[in-house]
């Protein structure tokens, strides 16, 4: 599946699909949850399900929306 990453920063909302790094490899998943202002000076966290092809159950992480881009499919 090929995909477009969005570089600018907007607000990203929860069921968006984003990218960001994991583990040293760029990995897809979907927001979940919004968790507010609770990173490092008040930055908003993100809550990602990303599901790993080695993994039977989804992984779900904090994200820093700052280190977040938003993903778009090829068809739009």
């Amino acid at each position: 599946m090929s995909y477009g990453i969005d570089k600018q920063r907007k607000k990203i909302a929860v069921g968006a699909k984003v990218a960001f790094e994991l583990g040293g490899s760029t990995v897809i998943g979907v927001v979940i949850e919004d968790r507010g202002p609770l990173g490092p000076g008040g930055v908003r966290l993100l809550r990602v399900r990303v599901h790993l092809d080695d993994l039977i159950e989804p992984l779900e992480a904090d994200v820093r929306e700052d280190r977040l881009a938003r993903v778009y499919d090829a068809a739009g």
